[in-house]
């Protein structure tokens, strides 16, 4: 086991998801570099609305991936529990887990942002102070209607601790006997929250949970077609590739595709289905590089864009060209390799110490 290993808290790690975990942090990664090179880029023109600026603002699905990969996670072992007759989940140790996991690395995380604002950058840090405890609580946009001005992903934090909260009822689906009937329920909580959810801010739930539901499927076909070993084909993946395909033409032409919201968490589960029963997916999903990569994904995304913002301050001096592609190529080349090897760093001295740790009265 090296450092740069993810410790499981029920020793059922899924390689595979760490894959996925890849593909969401790649898009997330992508579009908030793109951001980076518009901020610093000062002699690029008109490239806001340009057409690799749209494209590019496709990745923002990688949170909704981030969103299903989650409901897949936490939705297997109460599965398991009613569908099979596992161990019963102990709320109590539920719930602590999420706190002693998630928790340390966010406040390290927004805690050295608060510093490098206010000591670097010159914020004051009086008005940064209140934002810094609703971030810290996952209450920030509750609180004031707007994302962190310490980090601004954190609102996709905010959303996943509502779904934590709501899983052990929305777990109860599971005890659904009828495989068709608990499958119609899950699919229908899909297609009503990927319509309702467009009528709520997207920092709610509500908002997201369609995509949560997609998770909540993948571990139904898991635990009831997959307990073997599964029939990889070339097939399927061709099929999650023209699902892949689908969902940015979804993202891309949004407005002027009926139902966009339905479709969406659709195409979600139906890539992340092809991709884990696709040959050559499979064996990328597996691949050692994109594992690693993918299994510290929550210590990136926590830093990418502040360490973006500080490598924007000094490129921006060397990046000469006007076109936005050299100017973002020159920006990914520099980037990436030092948020790389930060992200490595910090998840193996600021995360991984906290997938097994608890205080010591919880300790058994």
């Amino acid at each position: 086991m090296t450092p740069f290993t993810r410790i499981t808290s029920r020793g059922d790690y899924v390689p595979e998801i760490d894959g996925l975990r890849f593909f969401a942090l790649l898009g997330v990664y992508l579009l908030h570099l793109n951001h980076a090179v518009m901020n610093h880029g000062k002699q690029l023109t008109g490239v806001e609305h340009s057409t690799m600026t749209r494209i590019l603002e496709c990745g923002s699905s990688g949170v909704q991936l981030f969103f299903a990969i989650s409901g897949f996670i936490l939705a297997l072992p109460f599965a398991r529990a009613q569908m099979e007759g596992a161990k019963p989940i102990s709320l109590r140790a539920y719930f602590l887990r999420r706190l002693t996991r998630l928790e340390p690395p966010l406040i390290i995380n927004v805690t050295l942002a608060l510093l490098l604002k206010t000591l670097i950058l010159g914020r004051a840090f009086g008005e940064l102070l209140p934002h810094y405890f609703a971030t810290c609580t996952y209450t920030h946009y509750l609180t004031y209607g707007a994302v962190s001005p310490i980090n601004g992903v954190t609102w996709s934090l905010e959303v996943e601790a509502q779904f934590y909260i709501m899983m052990p009822l929305l777990a109860s689906v599971f005890k659904i006997p009828s495989k068709m009937a608990r499958r119609s329920v899950i699919i229908g909580g899909m297609v009503l929250f990927g319509i309702v959810g467009r009528h709520v801010p997207y920092v709610f739930l509500p908002a997201q949970l369609s995509h949560f539901l997609a998770g909540f499927f993948l571990v139904d076909l898991w635990l009831n077609e997959w307990k073997q070993e599964r029939k990889l084909t070339i097939t399927h993946d061709f099929f999650a590739l023209m699902s892949a395909a689908a969902l940015l033409a979804v993202l891309y032409f949004n407005r002027q595709i009926p139902l966009s919201g339905v479709w969406f968490p659709l195409l979600i589960l139906s890539g992340a289905y092809c991709s884990l029963k696709g040959k050559w997916m499979m064996a990328f999903l597996r691949f050692w590089v994109t594992g690693a990569i993918g299994g510290m994904c929550y210590t990136f995304y926590l830093y990418h864009v502040v360490v973006l913002a500080l490598i924007g301050r000094v490129v921006s001096r060397w990046i000469t060209a006007n076109d936005q592609f050299t100017a973002y190529g020159i920006f990914f080349i520099i980037a990436t390799p030092v948020i790389l090897v930060l992200s490595f760093a910090l998840f193996a001295t600021t995360e991984r110490p906290f997938m097994k740790w608890r205080p010591r009265w919880a300790r058994s």
